[in-house]
């Protein structure tokens, strides 16, 4: 396939997604979900179960290579932060997010965020040096 627009394409069916209908969601899927999963597997080396995005192809889940990762999340809440977060834990990682607000850490920890921190009322540097003394393993940061 030469380009990424066009009314016809002839592809092979493993390297396409159905979309019903052109919708906010689906774009939010498209580009937010393959960001941070592009992100997490490919540069940040997890192995999430279910897919690999580099081939478009189921792969069996494997366990984190010297047990499980601590990954660290900022602005958790976000378009790619919930998907990062969701992927993180997917792969069986405990997962510290950082947001601003009440709202948006009730949110995180019904996504199973391990730990919240919510920087509206706490000291994002101070909880990270005093509950993760030895830092984490993976920052997945989509503000800067």
């Amino acid at each position: 396939m030469d380009a990424g627009f066009s009314e016809y394409a002839l592809v092979q069916n493993r390297r396409v997604l159905p979309v019903p209908c052109p919708a906010p969601e689906v774009v939010a899927l498209l580009t937010s979900g393959l960001t941070a999963s592009i992100a997490l597997s490919e540069v940040g080396r997890l192995q999430i179960p279910g897919f690999s995005s580099t081939t478009a192809m189921p792969h069996q889940r494997q366990e984190q290579q010297g047990g499980q990762k601590t990954v660290l999340v900022t602005a958790a809440a976000g378009g790619t932060g919930q998907f990062a977060v969701q992927l993180a834990k997917l792969a069986g990682c405990h997962v510290v997010a950082t947001c601003g607000g009440a709202q948006k850490a009730r949110l995180l920890r019904e996504l199973g965020v391990d730990r919240v921190i919510d920087y509206k009322s706490e000291d994002v540097k101070s909880v990270l040096k005093r509950e993760y003394p030895k830092g984490v393993d993976l920052v997945y940061e989509s503000v800067g």
